[in-house]
Protein backbone atom coordinates (compact mmCIF):
# COMPACT_ATOMS: atom_id res chain seq x y z
CA UNK A 1 0.00 0.00 0.00
CA UNK A 2 1.38 3.40 -0.96
CA UNK A 3 2.22 6.26 1.37
CA UNK A 4 -0.83 8.21 0.20
CA UNK A 5 -3.08 5.31 1.15
CA UNK A 6 -1.36 5.07 4.54
CA UNK A 7 -2.64 8.57 5.25
CA UNK A 8 -5.99 8.47 3.40
CA UNK A 9 -7.26 5.22 4.95
CA UNK A 10 -6.90 6.31 8.61
CA UNK A 11 -8.26 9.76 7.76
CA UNK A 12 -11.43 8.21 6.31
CA UNK A 13 -11.61 5.69 9.17
CA UNK A 14 -11.51 8.52 11.70
CA UNK A 15 -14.31 10.39 9.90
CA UNK A 16 -16.49 7.26 9.75
CA UNK A 17 -15.80 6.51 13.41
CA UNK A 18 -16.82 10.02 14.47
CA UNK A 19 -19.99 10.05 12.39
CA UNK A 20 -21.08 6.66 13.71
CA UNK A 21 -20.03 7.41 17.29
CA UNK A 22 -17.46 4.60 17.53
CA UNK A 23 -14.29 6.67 17.31
CA UNK A 24 -12.20 4.39 19.60
CA UNK A 25 -12.39 1.67 16.94
CA UNK A 26 -10.33 3.82 14.56
CA UNK A 27 -7.35 3.42 16.89
CA UNK A 28 -7.12 -0.24 15.80
CA UNK A 29 -5.21 1.00 12.75
CA UNK A 30 -2.26 1.95 14.94
CA UNK A 31 -1.17 -1.61 15.87
CA UNK A 32 -2.15 -2.76 12.36
CA UNK A 33 0.45 -0.39 10.89
CA UNK A 34 3.16 -2.13 12.93
CA UNK A 35 2.57 -5.38 11.05
CA UNK A 36 4.14 -3.86 7.93
CA UNK A 37 7.86 -4.31 8.33
CA UNK A 38 8.95 -2.03 5.51
CA UNK A 39 9.18 1.65 6.46
CA UNK A 40 7.48 0.89 9.77
CA UNK A 41 8.20 4.27 11.34
CA UNK A 42 7.07 6.27 8.35
CA UNK A 43 3.83 4.33 8.00
CA UNK A 44 3.07 4.64 11.70
CA UNK A 45 3.64 8.38 11.43
CA UNK A 46 1.32 8.59 8.41
CA UNK A 47 -1.36 6.54 10.16
CA UNK A 48 -1.18 8.73 13.27
CA UNK A 49 -1.28 11.88 11.15
CA UNK A 50 -4.28 10.57 9.18
CA UNK A 51 -6.21 9.71 12.33
CA UNK A 52 -5.46 13.07 13.93
CA UNK A 53 -6.41 15.01 10.79
CA UNK A 54 -9.66 13.03 10.46
CA UNK A 55 -10.73 13.75 14.03
CA UNK A 56 -9.75 17.41 13.78
CA UNK A 57 -11.44 17.87 10.41
CA UNK A 58 -14.77 16.56 11.74
CA UNK A 59 -14.68 19.01 14.66
CA UNK A 60 -13.43 21.87 12.51
CA UNK A 61 -16.10 21.28 9.87
CA UNK A 62 -18.82 21.39 12.51
CA UNK A 63 -17.43 24.63 13.93
CA UNK A 64 -16.92 26.38 10.60
CA UNK A 65 -19.49 25.02 8.13
CA UNK A 66 -22.29 23.56 10.25
CA UNK A 67 -22.42 26.29 12.91
CA UNK A 68 -24.29 28.92 10.78
CA UNK A 69 -27.07 26.40 10.06
CA UNK A 70 -27.30 25.31 13.69
CA UNK A 71 -27.79 28.94 14.74
CA UNK A 72 -31.01 29.07 12.64
CA UNK A 73 -32.57 25.84 13.93
CA UNK A 74 -35.83 26.21 15.84
CA UNK A 75 -36.37 29.83 14.76
CA UNK A 76 -38.66 31.70 12.36
CA UNK A 77 -36.48 33.95 10.22
CA UNK A 78 -36.44 36.02 7.07
CA UNK A 79 -34.29 34.07 4.66
CA UNK A 80 -32.42 35.57 1.72
CA UNK A 81 -31.31 32.72 -0.49
CA UNK A 82 -30.86 31.50 -4.05
CA UNK A 83 -32.46 28.49 -5.72
CA UNK A 84 -29.67 25.92 -6.15
CA UNK A 85 -31.58 23.46 -8.32
CA UNK A 86 -34.87 22.93 -10.11
CA UNK A 87 -37.94 22.70 -7.83
CA UNK A 88 -40.22 19.68 -7.73
CA UNK A 89 -43.83 19.07 -6.81
CA UNK A 90 -44.82 17.57 -3.46
CA UNK A 91 -48.13 16.45 -1.99
CA UNK A 92 -48.56 19.82 -0.32
CA UNK A 93 -47.09 22.20 -2.89
CA UNK A 94 -43.44 22.41 -3.92
CA UNK A 95 -39.89 22.01 -2.66
CA UNK A 96 -36.52 23.29 -3.78
CA UNK A 97 -32.90 23.09 -2.67
CA UNK A 98 -31.61 26.56 -1.80
CA UNK A 99 -28.26 28.10 -0.92
CA UNK A 100 -28.17 30.43 2.09
CA UNK A 101 -25.32 32.90 2.50
CA UNK A 102 -25.25 34.01 6.17
CA UNK A 103 -23.59 37.20 7.35
CA UNK A 104 -20.90 35.18 9.10
CA UNK A 105 -19.53 31.89 7.88
CA UNK A 106 -19.64 30.06 4.53
CA UNK A 107 -22.80 29.46 2.53
CA UNK A 108 -24.65 26.16 2.93
CA UNK A 109 -27.47 24.22 1.33
CA UNK A 110 -30.98 23.97 2.79
CA UNK A 111 -34.26 22.41 1.72
CA UNK A 112 -37.22 24.80 1.40
CA UNK A 113 -40.83 23.54 1.42
CA UNK A 114 -43.81 25.73 0.56
CA UNK A 115 -46.80 26.19 -1.72
CA UNK A 116 -46.95 25.96 -5.50
CA UNK A 117 -45.20 29.32 -5.92
CA UNK A 118 -41.89 27.50 -5.43
CA UNK A 119 -42.42 25.67 -8.71
CA UNK A 120 -41.82 28.91 -10.64
CA UNK A 121 -38.24 29.22 -9.38
CA UNK A 122 -35.24 28.45 -11.54
CA UNK A 123 -31.63 27.75 -10.50
CA UNK A 124 -29.93 31.02 -9.67
CA UNK A 125 -33.11 32.95 -8.78
CA UNK A 126 -32.81 35.12 -5.67
CA UNK A 127 -35.70 35.46 -3.22
CA UNK A 128 -36.58 36.49 0.31
CA UNK A 129 -39.19 34.76 2.44
CA UNK A 130 -40.24 34.17 6.03
CA UNK A 131 -39.67 30.56 6.99
CA UNK A 132 -39.67 28.34 10.03
CA UNK A 133 -36.34 26.50 10.32
CA UNK A 134 -35.51 23.20 11.97
CA UNK A 135 -32.70 20.66 12.09
CA UNK A 136 -32.44 18.04 9.32
CA UNK A 137 -31.26 15.31 11.68
CA UNK A 138 -34.77 14.24 12.72
CA UNK A 139 -37.31 13.13 10.10
CA UNK A 140 -40.75 12.18 11.41
CA UNK A 141 -39.33 11.80 14.88
CA UNK A 142 -36.54 9.45 13.85
CA UNK A 143 -32.85 10.16 13.53
CA UNK A 144 -31.86 10.40 9.88
CA UNK A 145 -28.69 11.26 7.99
CA UNK A 146 -30.30 11.50 4.54
CA UNK A 147 -30.13 15.29 4.35
CA UNK A 148 -26.76 15.93 5.96
CA UNK A 149 -25.13 13.21 3.84
CA UNK A 150 -26.16 15.25 0.79
CA UNK A 151 -24.84 18.48 2.28
CA UNK A 152 -28.27 19.84 3.28
CA UNK A 153 -27.92 21.28 6.79
CA UNK A 154 -31.28 23.00 7.32
CA UNK A 155 -34.97 22.42 6.63
CA UNK A 156 -37.13 25.50 6.09
CA UNK A 157 -40.91 25.84 5.72
CA UNK A 158 -42.02 29.01 3.94
CA UNK A 159 -44.95 31.01 5.30
CA UNK A 160 -46.82 32.39 2.31
CA UNK A 161 -45.88 32.64 -1.35
CA UNK A 162 -42.31 32.99 -2.59
CA UNK A 163 -41.46 35.31 -5.47
CA UNK A 164 -38.01 35.05 -7.04
CA UNK A 165 -35.89 37.66 -8.82
CA UNK A 166 -34.20 36.32 -11.93
CA UNK A 167 -30.64 37.59 -12.54
CA UNK A 168 -29.56 38.83 -15.96
CA UNK A 169 -26.92 36.11 -16.11
CA UNK A 170 -27.13 32.74 -14.45
CA UNK A 171 -24.31 32.40 -11.86
CA UNK A 172 -21.67 29.96 -13.01
CA UNK A 173 -22.24 27.53 -10.13
CA UNK A 174 -25.85 26.96 -11.25
CA UNK A 175 -25.14 26.44 -14.98
CA UNK A 176 -24.82 22.61 -14.66
CA UNK A 177 -28.47 22.45 -13.53
CA UNK A 178 -29.45 23.91 -16.92
CA UNK A 179 -27.28 21.32 -18.66
CA UNK A 180 -29.24 18.60 -16.89
CA UNK A 181 -32.58 20.10 -17.91
CA UNK A 182 -31.41 20.45 -21.52
CA UNK A 183 -30.32 16.81 -21.54
CA UNK A 184 -33.69 15.69 -20.19
CA UNK A 185 -35.56 17.79 -22.73
CA UNK A 186 -33.41 16.37 -25.50
CA UNK A 187 -34.26 12.82 -24.44
CA UNK A 188 -37.98 13.64 -24.28
CA UNK A 189 -37.87 15.13 -27.78
CA UNK A 190 -35.80 12.40 -29.46
CA UNK A 191 -36.57 9.07 -27.78
CA UNK A 192 -39.97 7.34 -28.14
CA UNK A 193 -42.23 7.76 -25.09
CA UNK A 194 -42.06 4.10 -24.03
CA UNK A 195 -38.27 4.21 -23.75
CA UNK A 196 -37.67 7.86 -22.78
CA UNK A 197 -38.13 7.44 -18.97
CA UNK A 198 -35.50 4.71 -18.76
CA UNK A 199 -33.08 6.61 -21.03
CA UNK A 200 -33.50 9.70 -18.81
CA UNK A 201 -32.79 7.60 -15.74
CA UNK A 202 -29.72 6.05 -17.38
CA UNK A 203 -28.28 9.42 -18.37
CA UNK A 204 -29.17 11.67 -15.44
CA UNK A 205 -30.34 9.40 -12.62
CA UNK A 206 -33.76 11.09 -12.61
CA UNK A 207 -36.30 8.32 -11.95
CA UNK A 208 -39.40 10.51 -11.52
CA UNK A 209 -40.74 9.56 -14.95
CA UNK A 210 -39.92 5.87 -14.60
CA UNK A 211 -43.03 3.78 -13.84
CA UNK A 212 -43.06 2.25 -10.37
CA UNK A 213 -43.51 -1.24 -11.81
CA UNK A 214 -40.38 -0.93 -13.97
CA UNK A 215 -38.27 0.43 -11.12
CA UNK A 216 -39.49 -2.35 -8.82
CA UNK A 217 -38.55 -4.88 -11.52
CA UNK A 218 -35.06 -3.34 -11.75
CA UNK A 219 -34.66 -3.65 -7.99
CA UNK A 220 -35.88 -7.24 -7.89
CA UNK A 221 -33.55 -8.20 -10.76
CA UNK A 222 -30.57 -6.47 -9.12
CA UNK A 223 -30.28 -3.84 -11.87
CA UNK A 224 -31.25 -0.73 -9.91
CA UNK A 225 -27.63 0.46 -10.00
CA UNK A 226 -28.00 0.98 -13.77
CA UNK A 227 -30.41 3.90 -13.21
CA UNK A 228 -28.38 5.40 -10.36
CA UNK A 229 -25.61 7.39 -12.01
CA UNK A 230 -22.38 5.85 -10.76
CA UNK A 231 -18.99 4.59 -11.83
CA UNK A 232 -20.64 2.41 -14.47
CA UNK A 233 -21.69 5.50 -16.44
CA UNK A 234 -18.36 7.27 -15.92
CA UNK A 235 -16.68 4.14 -17.24
CA UNK A 236 -18.84 4.33 -20.36
CA UNK A 237 -17.75 7.93 -20.90
CA UNK A 238 -14.09 7.09 -20.35
CA UNK A 239 -14.29 4.21 -22.83
CA UNK A 240 -16.06 6.46 -25.33
CA UNK A 241 -13.34 9.11 -25.01
CA UNK A 242 -10.58 6.52 -25.42
CA UNK A 243 -12.33 5.10 -28.49
CA UNK A 244 -12.66 8.57 -30.06
CA UNK A 245 -9.07 9.56 -29.32
CA UNK A 246 -7.54 6.18 -30.09
CA UNK A 247 -6.16 3.72 -27.57
CA UNK A 248 -2.60 4.37 -28.76
CA UNK A 249 -2.74 8.07 -27.93
CA UNK A 250 -2.96 8.04 -24.14
CA UNK A 251 -2.30 11.74 -23.67
CA UNK A 252 -4.98 12.72 -26.18
CA UNK A 253 -7.44 10.28 -24.62
CA UNK A 254 -6.79 11.70 -21.14
CA UNK A 255 -7.18 15.29 -22.34
CA UNK A 256 -10.54 14.36 -23.86
CA UNK A 257 -11.82 12.03 -21.14
CA UNK A 258 -11.08 14.08 -18.03
CA UNK A 259 -13.02 17.26 -19.08
CA UNK A 260 -15.84 15.09 -20.40
CA UNK A 261 -16.15 13.25 -17.09
CA UNK A 262 -15.99 16.48 -15.08
CA UNK A 263 -18.73 18.12 -17.17
CA UNK A 264 -20.93 15.04 -16.88
CA UNK A 265 -20.39 14.85 -13.10
CA UNK A 266 -21.45 18.50 -12.76
CA UNK A 267 -24.51 17.90 -14.91
CA UNK A 268 -25.76 14.95 -12.85
CA UNK A 269 -25.26 16.63 -9.49
CA UNK A 270 -21.83 15.41 -8.30
CA UNK A 271 -23.18 12.48 -6.32
CA UNK A 272 -20.62 10.55 -4.21
CA UNK A 273 -20.53 7.57 -6.57
CA UNK A 274 -19.92 9.83 -9.57
CA UNK A 275 -17.17 11.81 -7.86
CA UNK A 276 -15.50 8.59 -6.74
CA UNK A 277 -15.48 7.29 -10.30
CA UNK A 278 -14.21 10.59 -11.74
CA UNK A 279 -11.31 10.73 -9.28
CA UNK A 280 -10.33 7.10 -9.87
CA UNK A 281 -10.53 7.32 -13.67
CA UNK A 282 -8.61 10.60 -13.64
CA UNK A 283 -5.83 9.04 -11.57
CA UNK A 284 -5.80 6.05 -13.91
CA UNK A 285 -5.48 8.21 -17.03
CA UNK A 286 -2.95 10.60 -15.53
CA UNK A 287 -0.92 7.69 -14.18
CA UNK A 288 -0.56 6.31 -17.69
CA UNK A 289 0.61 9.72 -18.96
CA UNK A 290 3.09 10.30 -16.15
CA UNK A 291 4.44 6.77 -16.34
CA UNK A 292 3.23 5.80 -12.86
CA UNK A 293 1.75 2.39 -12.13
CA UNK A 294 -1.87 2.18 -11.09
CA UNK A 295 -2.73 1.14 -7.55
CA UNK A 296 -6.45 0.53 -6.90
CA UNK A 297 -6.24 0.76 -3.06
CA UNK A 298 -4.47 4.11 -3.30
CA UNK A 299 -6.91 5.50 -5.88
CA UNK A 300 -9.92 4.27 -3.92
CA UNK A 301 -8.74 5.60 -0.57
CA UNK A 302 -7.71 8.95 -2.07
CA UNK A 303 -11.12 9.37 -3.72
CA UNK A 304 -12.85 8.61 -0.42
CA UNK A 305 -10.68 11.12 1.42
CA UNK A 306 -11.53 13.85 -1.09
CA UNK A 307 -15.26 13.22 -0.68
CA UNK A 308 -15.02 13.32 3.11
CA UNK A 309 -12.99 16.51 2.92
CA UNK A 310 -15.84 18.07 0.98
CA UNK A 311 -18.48 16.86 3.46
CA UNK A 312 -17.62 14.59 6.43
CA UNK A 313 -21.32 13.83 6.86
CA UNK A 314 -21.20 11.95 3.55
CA UNK A 315 -19.82 9.02 5.56
CA UNK A 316 -23.47 8.22 6.43
CA UNK A 317 -24.48 8.19 2.75
CA UNK A 318 -25.75 4.78 1.65
CA UNK A 319 -24.88 5.46 -1.98
CA UNK A 320 -21.30 6.34 -1.04
CA UNK A 321 -20.91 3.16 1.00
CA UNK A 322 -22.39 0.97 -1.75
CA UNK A 323 -20.22 2.62 -4.40
CA UNK A 324 -16.94 2.17 -2.56
CA UNK A 325 -17.89 -1.30 -1.35
CA UNK A 326 -18.58 -2.47 -4.90
CA UNK A 327 -15.24 -1.16 -6.20
CA UNK A 328 -13.38 -2.65 -3.24
CA UNK A 329 -14.97 -6.04 -3.95
CA UNK A 330 -14.05 -5.82 -7.63
CA UNK A 331 -10.44 -4.98 -6.80
CA UNK A 332 -10.17 -7.74 -4.20
CA UNK A 333 -11.99 -10.71 -5.73
CA UNK A 334 -12.93 -10.20 -9.39
CA UNK A 335 -9.48 -11.23 -10.60
CA UNK A 336 -9.59 -14.51 -8.66
CA UNK A 337 -13.11 -15.30 -9.85
CA UNK A 338 -12.10 -14.50 -13.43
CA UNK A 339 -9.09 -16.81 -13.29
CA UNK A 340 -11.14 -19.65 -11.86
CA UNK A 341 -13.96 -19.29 -14.41
CA UNK A 342 -11.68 -18.76 -17.40
CA UNK A 343 -9.59 -21.78 -16.43
CA UNK A 344 -12.55 -24.00 -17.22
CA UNK A 345 -12.66 -23.08 -20.91
CA UNK A 346 -10.59 -25.06 -23.36
CA UNK A 347 -10.78 -24.39 -27.10
CA UNK A 348 -9.42 -26.75 -29.75
CA UNK A 349 -6.29 -25.70 -31.60
CA UNK A 350 -7.77 -26.30 -35.04
CA UNK A 351 -10.05 -23.80 -36.78
CA UNK A 352 -8.45 -20.73 -35.21
CA UNK A 353 -10.67 -18.32 -37.12
CA UNK A 354 -13.83 -19.97 -35.85
CA UNK A 355 -12.35 -20.04 -32.36
CA UNK A 356 -11.94 -16.25 -32.08
CA UNK A 357 -15.62 -15.35 -31.86
CA UNK A 358 -16.63 -17.98 -29.28
CA UNK A 359 -13.49 -17.20 -27.29
CA UNK A 360 -14.23 -13.47 -27.30
CA UNK A 361 -17.85 -14.04 -26.29
CA UNK A 362 -16.85 -16.43 -23.50
CA UNK A 363 -14.16 -14.09 -22.24
CA UNK A 364 -16.62 -11.17 -22.22
CA UNK A 365 -19.16 -13.24 -20.31
CA UNK A 366 -16.55 -14.41 -17.79
CA UNK A 367 -15.31 -10.84 -17.28
CA UNK A 368 -18.83 -9.50 -16.76
CA UNK A 369 -19.79 -12.31 -14.38
CA UNK A 370 -16.58 -12.03 -12.33
CA UNK A 371 -17.01 -8.26 -12.07
CA UNK A 372 -20.59 -8.69 -10.89
CA UNK A 373 -19.60 -11.28 -8.29
CA UNK A 374 -16.81 -9.05 -7.02
CA UNK A 375 -19.10 -6.04 -6.79
CA UNK A 376 -21.68 -8.04 -4.84
CA UNK A 377 -19.16 -9.34 -2.30
CA UNK A 378 -19.31 -6.33 0.01
CA UNK A 379 -22.56 -4.73 -1.19
CA UNK A 380 -24.81 -7.66 -0.27
CA UNK A 381 -24.35 -7.19 3.51
CA UNK A 382 -24.95 -3.44 3.13
CA UNK A 383 -28.08 -3.95 1.04
CA UNK A 384 -29.33 -6.57 3.49
CA UNK A 385 -28.76 -4.23 6.43
CA UNK A 386 -30.20 -1.07 4.87
CA UNK A 387 -32.95 -2.45 2.63
CA UNK A 388 -33.55 -5.98 3.95
CA UNK A 389 -33.48 -7.50 0.47
CA UNK A 390 -31.33 -9.76 -1.66
CA UNK A 391 -31.52 -10.34 -5.42
CA UNK A 392 -30.62 -13.89 -6.43
CA UNK A 393 -31.10 -13.06 -10.11
CA UNK A 394 -28.52 -10.28 -10.03
CA UNK A 395 -25.48 -12.18 -11.45
CA UNK A 396 -27.35 -13.58 -14.44
CA UNK A 397 -29.37 -10.39 -14.98
CA UNK A 398 -26.23 -8.24 -14.99
CA UNK A 399 -24.50 -10.66 -17.35
CA UNK A 400 -27.26 -10.32 -19.96
CA UNK A 401 -28.43 -6.75 -19.38
CA UNK A 402 -25.26 -4.73 -18.82
CA UNK A 403 -24.22 -5.01 -22.49
CA UNK A 404 -27.59 -3.48 -23.37
CA UNK A 405 -26.99 -0.68 -20.85
CA UNK A 406 -23.55 -0.09 -22.38
CA UNK A 407 -25.22 0.24 -25.79
CA UNK A 408 -28.20 2.33 -24.68
CA UNK A 409 -26.12 4.88 -22.75
CA UNK A 410 -24.04 6.30 -25.66
CA UNK A 411 -26.96 6.06 -28.08
CA UNK A 412 -29.25 7.91 -25.68
CA UNK A 413 -26.59 10.55 -25.00
CA UNK A 414 -26.05 11.01 -28.73
CA UNK A 415 -29.80 11.32 -29.35
CA UNK A 416 -30.21 13.93 -26.59
CA UNK A 417 -27.30 16.03 -27.87
CA UNK A 418 -28.39 15.81 -31.51
CA UNK A 419 -31.95 16.79 -30.61
CA UNK A 420 -30.65 20.14 -29.30
CA UNK A 421 -29.31 21.04 -32.76
CA UNK A 422 -31.19 18.88 -35.26
CA UNK A 423 -34.52 17.31 -34.22
CA UNK A 424 -34.51 15.01 -37.25
CA UNK A 425 -31.10 13.53 -36.49
CA UNK A 426 -32.00 13.32 -32.82
CA UNK A 427 -35.18 11.38 -33.62
CA UNK A 428 -33.21 8.93 -35.78
CA UNK A 429 -30.69 8.35 -33.01
CA UNK A 430 -33.55 8.11 -30.51
CA UNK A 431 -35.14 5.28 -32.49
CA UNK A 432 -31.83 3.42 -32.40
CA UNK A 433 -31.48 4.02 -28.65
CA UNK A 434 -34.99 2.72 -28.02
CA UNK A 435 -34.15 -0.77 -29.34
CA UNK A 436 -31.71 -1.85 -26.59
CA UNK A 437 -33.86 -0.07 -23.98
CA UNK A 438 -36.95 -2.05 -24.97
CA UNK A 439 -35.00 -5.29 -24.87
CA UNK A 440 -33.58 -4.27 -21.49
CA UNK A 441 -37.07 -3.67 -20.11
CA UNK A 442 -38.26 -7.01 -21.51
CA UNK A 443 -35.40 -8.92 -19.89
CA UNK A 444 -35.76 -7.04 -16.62
CA UNK A 445 -39.45 -7.84 -16.35
CA UNK A 446 -38.69 -11.47 -17.19
CA UNK A 447 -36.04 -11.77 -14.48
CA UNK A 448 -38.27 -10.01 -11.95
CA UNK A 449 -41.07 -12.48 -12.65
CA UNK A 450 -38.89 -15.50 -11.83
CA UNK A 451 -39.65 -17.28 -8.55
CA UNK A 452 -37.24 -16.27 -5.77
CA UNK A 453 -35.59 -13.64 -8.01
CA UNK A 454 -35.57 -11.31 -5.02
CA UNK A 455 -35.72 -12.28 -1.36
CA UNK A 456 -36.92 -10.18 1.55
CA UNK A 457 -34.70 -10.94 4.52
CA UNK A 458 -37.42 -10.65 7.14
CA UNK A 459 -37.17 -14.33 7.93
CA UNK A 460 -34.63 -15.38 10.54
CA UNK A 461 -33.86 -18.47 8.46
CA UNK A 462 -32.76 -16.37 5.48
CA UNK A 463 -30.67 -14.08 7.66
CA UNK A 464 -29.02 -17.13 9.23
CA UNK A 465 -28.34 -18.54 5.76
CA UNK A 466 -26.69 -15.31 4.64
CA UNK A 467 -24.48 -15.30 7.74
CA UNK A 468 -23.57 -18.94 7.19
CA UNK A 469 -22.76 -18.34 3.50
CA UNK A 470 -20.40 -15.48 4.28
CA UNK A 471 -18.71 -17.39 7.10
CA UNK A 472 -18.21 -20.33 4.75
CA UNK A 473 -16.59 -18.21 2.03
CA UNK A 474 -14.40 -16.39 4.52
CA UNK A 475 -13.18 -19.76 5.80
CA UNK A 476 -12.63 -20.93 2.21
CA UNK A 477 -10.49 -17.87 1.39
CA UNK A 478 -8.60 -18.03 4.69
CA UNK A 479 -7.70 -21.70 4.13
CA UNK A 480 -6.82 -21.00 0.47
CA UNK A 481 -9.22 -23.57 -0.86
CA UNK A 482 -8.92 -24.70 -4.46
CA UNK A 483 -12.36 -26.19 -5.07
CA UNK A 484 -14.95 -23.41 -4.94
CA UNK A 485 -17.68 -25.76 -6.13
CA UNK A 486 -17.83 -27.31 -2.66
CA UNK A 487 -18.79 -24.11 -0.75
CA UNK A 488 -20.99 -23.09 -3.68
CA UNK A 489 -23.00 -26.31 -3.47
CA UNK A 490 -23.22 -25.95 0.31
CA UNK A 491 -24.62 -22.43 -0.10
CA UNK A 492 -27.22 -23.60 -2.61
CA UNK A 493 -28.34 -26.52 -0.45
CA UNK A 494 -28.54 -24.40 2.70
CA UNK A 495 -30.51 -21.74 0.78
CA UNK A 496 -33.06 -24.36 -0.29
CA UNK A 497 -33.41 -25.46 3.34
CA UNK A 498 -33.86 -21.85 4.47
CA UNK A 499 -36.56 -21.27 1.84
CA UNK A 500 -38.42 -24.43 2.86
CA UNK A 501 -38.28 -23.47 6.55
CA UNK A 502 -39.43 -19.91 5.76
CA UNK A 503 -42.35 -21.24 3.75
CA UNK A 504 -43.29 -23.63 6.54
CA UNK A 505 -43.08 -20.87 9.16
CA UNK A 506 -45.53 -18.71 7.22
CA UNK A 507 -47.98 -21.46 6.33
CA UNK A 508 -47.82 -23.82 9.31
CA UNK A 509 -47.56 -21.22 12.04
CA UNK A 510 -50.28 -19.04 13.56
CA UNK A 511 -52.51 -16.86 11.37
CA UNK A 512 -50.73 -13.75 10.11
CA UNK A 513 -51.92 -10.81 8.04
CA UNK A 514 -49.50 -9.16 5.61
CA UNK A 515 -50.41 -5.74 4.17
CA UNK A 516 -49.28 -5.65 0.54
CA UNK A 517 -50.31 -2.12 -0.37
Amino acid sequence: MRKLASFAVPFSAAVFAVRYGVWPLALVLLPAALVLREERRLRCALVCAGLACGFLWCRGYDALCRAPARAMEGRTLTLSAAAADWPWETNYGGAVTIRISPEEGPSFLARLYGDNSLLALRPGDMFTCVAQCRAPDLVRGRESADYTAKGVFLLAYAKGSVMGTRPERVPLRYVPAYWTRALQEGVAAAVPPDAAPLVTALLTGDKTGLPDADYAALQRAGLAHAVAVSGLHIGFLAQLAVALAGSRYRRRAALLAVPLMVVYALAVGCTPSVLRAVVMHTLLLLGAILGRETDPPTSLSFALMLLLLQNPYAARSVSLQLSFASVAGIAAFSGRVHDWLWGGFRFPKEKKRLRRLPGALCHGAVTSLSTTVGALTFTIPLAAGYFGSLSLASPLANLLCLPLVALAFPLGLLAALLALFSPALGAAAGMAAALPVRLLLLLTRGFAALPFAGLTLESGYLRAWLTFAYALWVLFVALRGRRPLVPLCCCVMSLCCALVLTHAAYNLGPLTVTVLN
